[in-house]
């Protein structure tokens, strides 16, 4: 009980934090630049693969990526990285071979957009999601990747959405 109050507390913290802050948006780095970062500064990295044409990738963008909370969380928490698939001229650098955005988005077994992909600080895939997430499932999703959830066997499911406390 205490426990789960303390959680609460803590993501109105977050979220007031991020409203007060007025607007903040995800930065967002290459595939290359962020895969440095994430080894230097020891977090996942969050791909958000995309293309303008994609009309889901824009409504994510509107009322996924733009909600204050999650910004401030993947800024603080995450190497955010964007990818446009359709930008063949771009080279991305992934265990000493070079892709273009469509290859490497096939290769992570990508099939349509937007597709969002988790890896650890290692550049180890942890998982991918494809389709449109509502920030009312994203922001949960967040902390079950930053809290390494998926290591400990604990599923993502409306338990876990609900009480964000079972794992530690």
């Amino acid at each position: 009980m205490k426990r789960s109050l303390f959680i609460q507390t803590a993501a109105l913290l977050i979220f007031l934090s991020a409203a007060a802050a007025g607007g903040e948006s995800p930065r967002w780095y290459s595939f290359n630049e962020g895969m440095v970062l994430a080894k230097k500064l020891k977090k996942p990295l969050l791909i958000d693969f995309y293309a303008d044409w994609c009309h889901w990738c824009k409504v994510m963008d509107r009322r996924t990526f733009s909600d204050q909370a999650v910004s401030a969380y993947l800024n603080n928490n995450f190497i955010a990285v964007r990818i446009h698939t359709d930008r063949p001229k771009q080279t991305i650098s992934y265990r000493n071979r070079n892709y273009s955005p469509r290859e490497f988005f096939s290769f992570l077994g990508g099939r349509g957009l937007p597709t969002l992909v988790f890896m650890t600080k290692e550049g180890e895939l942890i998982t991918r999601i494809p389709g449109f997430v509502e920030k009312e499932v994203f922001f949960p999703l967040l902390t079950y990747i930053k809290k390494e959830c998926y290591r400990k066997t604990v599923p993502f499911d409306k338990k876990y959405i609900s009480n964000q406390g079972l794992c530690r």
